[in-house]
């Protein structure tokens, strides 16, 4: 196998979220020196990066955020982006490869928090956690 071309990847970075799908690896945010909202795509099987272009809705900047898999999307909850923590709740699509913001309204609803914990258990996403300014050990 030939090694990866660290130039087509994500720079180096930390508290960034990866997930698993389809033997592909899938790196979203972080910071490395700057907040990020890129998301990477790593194939296991050719060793290789690929970025995924921006286009339509997009999560804004950030890091210490969680993401998951549930069927054949990624689920990104909350995370800090440099000036404040963040609540909202999108999930990428890896058919479509585009972003779609969750709407909330109506439901119980985490306060806005990072570098929790979120998991996918059966048919049902779990969070756990995370720091408000203060620790949290809440789940929903």
């Amino acid at each position: 196998m030939e090694p990866v071309n660290p130039e087509a990847g994500p720079s180096p970075r930390h508290s960034h979220s990866a997930v698993v799908f389809n033997s592909h690896m899938y790196i979203f945010g972080g910071y490395d020196g700057h907040y990020k909202n890129d998301l990477y795509k790593y194939s296991f099987a050719t060793n290789q990066w690929s970025e995924i272009r921006r286009e339509g809705m997009w999560p804004k900047s950030r890091y210490r955020t969680s993401a998951t898999v549930l069927g054949q999307r990624m689920y990104l909850f909350g995370g800090h982006d440099g000036a404040r923590q963040l609540n909202d709740f999108y999930y990428f699509s890896f058919v479509g490869e585009n972003w779609t913001l969750i709407d909330l309204s109506g439901m119980l609803i985490p306060s806005p928090r990072d570098s929790h914990v979120l998991l996918t258990h059966g048919n049902s996403i779990f969070l756990f956690g995370g720091c408000t300014g203060n620790p949290r050990s809440d789940f929903y």
